[in-house]
């Protein structure tokens, strides 16, 4: 094949010989524009906050192919891509999300040119995935990212908790330009295509149309499913004997039927043979990951954008933008597993023979702006309105009836431990759910500003303005799975409600002198009386009004030092799924000796993979999130050729929602015995306290001369210091940096070299060591785990250009093949099951070619 011949790397690493070009690019902008953290138009560049920014021509030498892998590039960010890499989660399946700061993803804001998205259309009660899926911009479009680092609420509203993610498109492209690329492992699988169209198109001088732009970009993507098997790590669910501290996750609802004694806690046979292989003591075991299902989802994803400017006056011009993007997705699980009853003893089966379960998902995103954008004098305003929607549709094959199941067995007329019941029977037992959603976000917003009075550094700025927002969601699963009634699968609970809101916003900069700016952001937000409907009544919620203040400072005593100062207010208000999901259930196992197998009266000789059921709720009464957030920083030129930056981070936050672990549900009670399996209790709840504090250091180094070219090498690192937790006021507060999925650093180390007509890169990634567990530093079970390694990835890229309108990109990552590290916690179905904690990728060795032509 042509991704599986050892020769293919070793000329790509001959002609690459240096750098990874992952530095913060330059960009070149307009006198006074809008720079990502503020409402006043100005210098890019000039502002007192932390702004990170990721240009076009490092995003196009990269290599990457989709958003979520460029993301990974900034090492403040994390990528939630549970949902692409797990093959478990029908409601995220092909999803990407981001975090920042240790936080969940709601407390990123994502923007697209600066106004927002909508969340994705499916998400956990829990508001797990409440969010917008990045996987569903195109990153042809994508001009850079900008990241503001400190908390955005005084500007943007809710949701900027831990920063702001604004994702910039492109807009000055002239003539055509074509993008096509081939890639895959050099294990012959994973394989990806892409191409890209892009068409910019300026109006004639003296037709009425002169200064007129319009920009169309279209995108396809598709990549193939990774299978489990494929990979040594998650080849099976036994890891005994495989690796370190390996345990055997193969599953206890096994085909042949495993029969529980009285008080369903023990295996004490089974209802059908087993085979020799799969056999445990009294039980008999299946393995979840040996057939069917993918450690990395296959994808089929399209997008467009089509971008607008015409001149209506010459300080008048009408803008409008419209993206539409979509992703298609099969999602193959193993058949169904359940708790039934037969001859007066629960027993756990999966039925092989109903087949495995399908997921037909189809998702959309699509949004339009128009907008007004004017100035008279020195003073500029612009009026803006648009909507956004997000769509997805999971159509399902290969479930069960659970009524019809339980009848069937009752009458004899189905055996769920054979394969050989008459095709009529299986006909009747089966159904296909359907289950839609629908998030919609409309806005309007007019903002005025500009100069002021004379300072004596300088003209003060001014921005003034007021908003307006509804949103709406509605997820309707198929009333079958409402009622919990779909065999083996968890219930889900409908929603349909919407909430509008309204904001004026006002925000000073400050020349004081001509080495001080001070910054000043105020804004007041009210979210009206939220209606919802849950399990067909009607509820509410209360107003949420809050106010937010920003200050901000940038002293720059000397032309290669510069000190900025931040303090900020946050929000965020619950998302409302959370306040009107009602109850959703799901499955999960665990191994745990300590607590929770004791707590349901499992002996420790029968505590591997114990099944047990979660069941979550939202809560109308839930309050707001607020947040508190301090930014120090230092940039500074040392010496020619070297820069320095570091910040500085603390993020305080109260009244954050979420779902207690179900330790803590356990330690409260909060489970039972039902239906024949042990159930915990998860519903949501303000919790008290959470605390991040950490530090960002970039270093770089440019040498202008040598044999190589321009030589820049670089490092970026993000380092926590602490991420702290408690639950309700009293309790004891929880330190969590260094466990499971929350590494205490994260670093990206690259150089690269540049000449006329190509130019390379070397790129080393790196995350920080954990412990294999989720629970707190001191307690026992911390104490006890052992520790994951950290993880080191190196990616290689180059460019050729041939003649000007060609060039050849070649990538290939993670040039040494490496694996990613076991993980006891990652072989439950909480975190994936695959093995390994999914902060990285199974994928290995990559490589990628890609040509470009350009008018």
């Amino acid at each position: 094949m042509l991704f599986d011949r050892p020769r293919v790397v070793a000329s790509t690493v001959l002609a690459c010989t240096v750098g990874l070009p992952l530095q913060v690019v330059a960009e070149t902008s307009p006198p006074r524009v809008e720079v990502t953290g503020s409402s006043i138009r100005r210098a890019a560049g000039a502002g007192p906050l932390p702004v990170e920014i990721l240009g076009r021509a490092a995003i196009e030498r990269s290599g990457v192919t989709t958003l979520a892998e460029l993301v990974r590039l900034m090492p403040a960010l994390d990528v939630l891509d549970h949902g692409e890499t797990s093959a478990a989660s029908p409601t995220g399946s092909g999803t990407a999300t981001v975090q920042m700061r240790g936080l969940g993803e709601r407390n990123v804001l994502v923007l697209l040119n600066g106004r927002r998205l909508p969340i994705n259309a499916l998400t956990d009660g829990s508001g797990a995935g409440a969010a917008v899926d990045i996987n569903l911009i195109p990153l042809g479009a994508v001009e850079r990212i900008e990241l503001l680092k400190d908390g955005g609420s005084a500007i943007y509203g809710a949701d900027a908790v831990a920063g702001v993610m604004n994702i910039v498109t492109r807009r000055d492209v002239t003539g055509l330009a074509l993008r096509a690329g081939l890639g895959g492992t050099t294990h012959g699988d994973a394989h990806e295509r892409t191409a890209g169209l892009s068409a910019g198109f300026t109006g004639p001088g003296g037709q009425g149309l002169a200064g007129a732009h319009l920009l169309a970009t279209l995108e396809l993507f598709e990549r193939d499913p990774l299978p489990r098997a494929r990979r040594e790590i998650s080849r099976s669910s036994d890891w005994r004997g495989r690796y370190d501290g390996g345990v055997d996750g193969r599953s206890l609802y096994a085909p042949a039927g495993n029969i529980l004694d009285a008080d369903a806690v023990e295996v004490i046979g089974t209802r059908a043979p087993c085979a020799p292989a799969d056999r445990d003591g009294a039980g008999c075991r299946f393995d979840v990951n040996r057939t069917v299902l993918a450690a990395i989802n296959g994808a089929r994803r399209h997008g467009g954008l089509l971008i607008g400017s015409l001149p209506l006056a010459p300080d008048l011009h009408l803008q409008a933008e419209w993206l539409h993007a979509g992703a298609r997705d099969q999602l193959l699980t193993q058949p169904a597993p359940d708790a039934v009853e037969i001859d007066g003893a629960v027993t756990l089966v999966r039925p092989l023979q109903a087949g495995p379960r399908t997921t037909e998902r189809r998702a959309t995103l699509s949004r339009w702006v128009t907008a007004l954008d004017g100035r008279s004098g020195d003073l500029d305003w612009n009026l803006a309105f648009g909507q956004g929607d997000s769509r997805v549709l999971n159509r399902d094959r290969n479930y069960l009836d659970a009524r019809q199941v339980a009848e069937a067995i009752a009458d004899a007329s189905f055996d769920p431990t054979s394969s050989t019941n008459p095709a009529s029977v299986m006909d009747r037992l089966q159904v296909r759910p359907l289950r839609h959603g629908r998030s919609t976000l409309r806005f309007a917003q007019a903002r005025f500003g500009g100069p002021s009075v004379r300072l004596p550094g300088g003209a003060a700025a001014f921005a003034v303005g007021l908003s307006w927002q509804q949103e709406q969601l509605r997820d309707t699963p198929d009333p079958l799975a409402q009622q919990g009634l779909v065999f083996g699968d968890i219930q889900q609970a409908p929603v349909q409600a919407g909430r509008r809101s309204r904001a004026w916003f006002g925000e000073l900069s400050l020349p004081l002198s001509r080495t001080l700016e001070l910054q000043l952001a105020l804004r007041h937000d009210r979210h009206d009386q939220v209606q919802g409907w849950v399990e067909g009544g009607r509820a509410r919620s209360a107003d949420a009004r809050r106010g937010s203040r920003k200050v901000a400072g940038r002293w720059q005593p000397r032309a290669d030092l510069a000190l900025r100062a931040s303090w900020a207010q946050s929000f965020l208000a619950p998302t409302l799924k959370q306040l009107f999901g009602a109850t959703e259930e799901g499955m999960e196992s665990t191994d745990d000796t300590a607590l929770l197998c004791p707590a349901f009266g499992v002996p420790d000789a029968a505590c591997s993979g114990f099944p047990y059921r979660t069941v979550a709720g939202a809560q109308p009464g839930l309050r707001p999130e607020i947040g508190h957030t301090v930014n120090l920083g230092l940039v500074a030129d040392p010496s020619p050729g070297w820069s320095v930056g570091i910040d500085l981070w603390r993020i305080r936050k109260r009244d954050e929602v979420e779902a207690p672990d179900v330790a803590t549900a356990v330690r409260e009670g909060a489970y039972a015995l039902h239906n024949h399996e042990w159930t915990v209790y998860t519903h949501l709840r303000n919790l008290a306290r959470r605390e991040s504090i950490g530090s960002d250091v970039d270093l770089r180094w440019r040498l202008d001369r040598t044999p190589l070219g321009r030589l820049v090498i670089g490092d970026t690192l993000t380092w926590y210091h602490a991420l702290r937790r408690q639950d309700t006021a009293g309790a004891p507060v929880q330190e969590q940096v260094g466990t499971f999925l929350r590494p205490r650093w994260r670093n990206i180390w690259s150089v690269t070299a540049e000449q006329a007509g190509w130019s390379g890169g070397l790129a080393l990634r790196s995350t920080g060591p954990m412990r294999d567990t989720d629970q707190p530093v001191g307690t026992a079970a911390h104490a006890a785990a052992r520790t994951i390694a950290s993880h080191h990835e190196i990616d290689l890229t180059c460019q050729w250009r041939a003649g000007a309108r060609w060039r050849i990109d070649a990538a290939v990552k993670n040039l040494f093949d490496r694996a990613p590290p076991y993980a006891q916690m990652a072989t439950s179905n909480q975190y994936g099951g695959l093995g390994f904690p999914y902060l990285h990728s199974p994928r290995g060795r990559f490589v990628q070619l890609v040509a470009r032509q350009e008018h």
